[in-house]
């Protein structure tokens, strides 16, 4: 999620979001996050409360962690050439 002085990435668990990633700070925010939040934790991202993230998180911009973060969490490595080209997404209106 993008807005606003705010770069986020939003961790659901069984349908539900459990946590998520400050790509700004790199800070964690979130319990049970299950096999998703050791792979976070084994990148760098710290638990909630750690004031600074390490490892390959701590040397990253908060887009490149990001990134990371959707690596981790999905298993899929983005790479750069997926982004040329035309921009096909949009606003969602939809509510939570």
């Amino acid at each position: 999620m993008c807005g606003p002085n705010q770069l986020t990435v939003h961790i659901a668990v069984d349908g539900a979001v459990a946590g998520w990633v400050d790509a700004g700070t790199g800070r964690r925010h979130g319990k049970n996050l299950g096999p998703v939040g050791r792979a976070l934790s084994a990148v760098g991202f710290p638990t909630t409360g750690a004031d600074e993230p390490s490892g390959e998180a701590a040397a990253l911009t908060p887009d490149e962690r990001v990134a990371l973060a959707l690596r981790e969490a999905t298993g899929i490595q983005l790479e750069d050439d997926y982004f040329e080209g035309t921009w096909l997404g949009s606003v969602s209106t939809t509510a939570a």
